[in-house]
């Protein structure tokens, strides 16, 4: 993503072990990176929730929002809630995260319970909850 601390290579750190990623040529240099930021500022969208599928924890990015319903949905599924500090020791750039700071949009990113499924009936609740706040 086009941010302020993109690198091509990143050492990331996963549990006190550094991998090595490339992370593309120049920012943007990913077409699917292109059409999700397009698509993100075209629409006007103010709240992203990014869902992967392994990990048991949740994050949110800077914005006031972002916390709130990160620690929500962390309450809600039994996930671990991961600090804006301890995400830092991750030490990833470019990320969409960093993306969304930069950019004001309130950012929730989901790591689910498994790698061979959708977590969905763990999540439920803490989806239901998220849409129950947005639509009062």
């Amino acid at each position: 993503f086009p941010t302020k601390s993109f690198k091509q290579y990143n050492h990331w750190n996963f549990n006190g072990e550094p991998v090595s990623v490339f992370c593309g040529r120049i920012p943007l240099s990913e077409p699917e990176t292109n059409i999700l930021i397009n698509f993100i500022t075209n629409n006007g969208i103010e709240i992203l929730y990014s869902f992967h599928n392994r990990g048991r924890e949740i994050m949110g990015n800077l914005h006031e929002l972002s916390q709130k319903l990160a620690k929500d949905f962390a309450e809600k599924t039994g996930y671990k809630y991961v600090s804006d500090e301890d995400w830092k020791k991750v030490e990833q750039t470019g990320t969409l995260k960093e993306w969304c700071d930069e950019n004001n949009i309130a950012y929730i990113e989901v790591e689910g319970s498994s790698r061979y499924s959708s977590g969905y009936r763990r999540q439920k609740n803490a989806l239901v909850n998220a849409l129950n706040y947005f639509h009062g």
